[in-house]
């Protein structure tokens, strides 16, 4: 499973990695920041060369916290991230029995590069061709070919899928249609995980604009038909208000039979 690292290493050519690091050069920072982590949180640029300086003034500039260190050791060890997937999932996968996972509307792929790092075998599945584009710069550069992975582009309401999966992930993308087929594409036994926006954010902050895109009080536990709930949170999560849930396909797979 990929580890976080603590250092940002800016150096436009490496003769020697810097331990616990990500190399991302200065030059590339503006077409890379799907690999930062979110502005939340602070990264440490490793003061290795003249790059370093830049590298915070334009994270500064950008709305990252950031501050330059040098008690950074040199030497190679195993891939790391500055990125992180969403919380919610990170704290519960080591709970999920590995399988086949399916991540809707992945975006940019964190959170299916990360359960691919896990040892899932994962489809990663988005309307927009630039986001599955960053998805899978981020899976070439984040996982080694070992791993099992595969991105699509297509709209996800005229996708017919013909295999089922033993964990489906879906992150602040809300679709009721999709969600009422979702038995259809789980594994019984198998997991969802989701979280998204309630009504309680859009009313403090305004965001989603459109209603459609925002679950009420308690709703989303009642359009999982043949799921059981194994963890229910509708609460503010940082800043955001959002409900959360862990739920298991029940039953037995008649088609099987």
């Amino acid at each position: 499973m990929l580890e976080k690292a603590k250092w940002l290493d800016p150096r436009d050519k490496v003769s020697q990695p810097i331990f616990d690091s990500v190399n991302i050069p200065f030059a590339d920072l503006p077409h890379r920041v799907f690999e930062l982590p979110s502005r939340k949180e602070s990264i440490l640029v490793a003061n290795a060369g003249p790059e370093a300086q830049a590298t915070l003034d334009w994270l500064i500039e950008n709305g990252y916290g950031a501050a330059v260190g040098r008690d950074f050791e040199m030497g190679g060890d195993r891939l790391k991230r500055l990125w992180s997937p969403n919380p919610f999932l990170e704290s519960i996968l080591p709970e999920i029995s590995r399988g086949s996972a399916l991540d809707v509307a992945c975006g940019s792929g964190r959170d299916a590069v990360f359960m691919a790092s896990a040892g899932f075998q994962v489809t990663g599945i988005d309307h927009l061709p630039d986001a599955i584009a960053f998805a899978q710069t981020l899976s070439t550069r984040y996982l080694p070919p070992t791993e099992s992975i595969r991105l699509i582009a297509a709209d996800l309401d005229e996708t017919q899928f013909v295999e089922r999966y033993d964990l489906v992930t879906c992150f602040f993308y809300l679709n009721r249609t999709f969600l009422r087929r979702l038995k259809d594409l789980i594994n019984p036994g198998g997991s969802f995980v989701m979280e998204t926006f309630t009504s309680v954010n859009r009313e403090t902050h305004g965001k989603p604009r459109s209603e459609k895109f925002v679950l009420q009080p308690n709703e989303l536990p009642g359009l999982l038909d043949g799921f059981e709930v194994l963890l229910y949170e509708e609460d503010w999560h940082a800043d955001r208000h959002t409900a959360q849930i862990w739920a298991l396909r029940s039953g037995q797979d008649h088609r099987d039979c």
